[in-house]
C-alpha cells in the first residue's frame, strides 16, 4: 500500500470523525467524565483496601503472637496445677499412714 494511501485514509477518518463528533460531543464528554470518575474511585478504593490489608495484617500478627504467649502460659499453669495435685495427693495418702 503506498504511503499516500495511508495519509488519505487518515484524513478521511478524521473528517468523518469531525462530522459525527460535533453532534455527539456533549454526550461523549459526559461519558468520559463518568468513566474518569469511576476509574478514580476504583484507584482510591484499591489503594485504601491495600492500606487496610497491611494495617490489619500487622494487627493480626500481633494478636496471633499474644494468643500464643497466653496459650504457653496456660499450659505452664496447667502443668504446675497437675504437679501441685500430685504433691497434695501424695501428702494426703501418706498422712493416714503417719498416724
Amino acid at each position: 500500500m503506498p504511503e499516500g494511501a495511508n495519509v488519505e485514509i487518515a484524513h478521511d477518518l478524521t473528517e468523518h470523525a469531525h462530522i459525527h463528533s460535533s453532534a455527539t460531543t456533549g454526550w461523549h464528554r459526559v461519558m468520559e467524565a463518568v468513566e474518569i470518575a469511576i476509574l478514580a474511585i476504583v484507584a482510591v478504593a484499591t489503594a485504601w483496601s491495600g492500606y487496610q490489608a497491611a494495617k490489619w495484617d500487622g494487627r493480626q500478627t500481633f494478636l496471633y503472637g499474644e494468643a500464643s504467649r497466653q496459650r504457653f502460659a496456660a499450659d505452664a499453669a496447667s502443668t504446675r496445677g497437675g504437679q501441685d495435685l500430685v504433691a497434695n495427693v501424695g501428702l494426703f495418702t501418706s498422712w493416714p499412714q503417719a498416724h
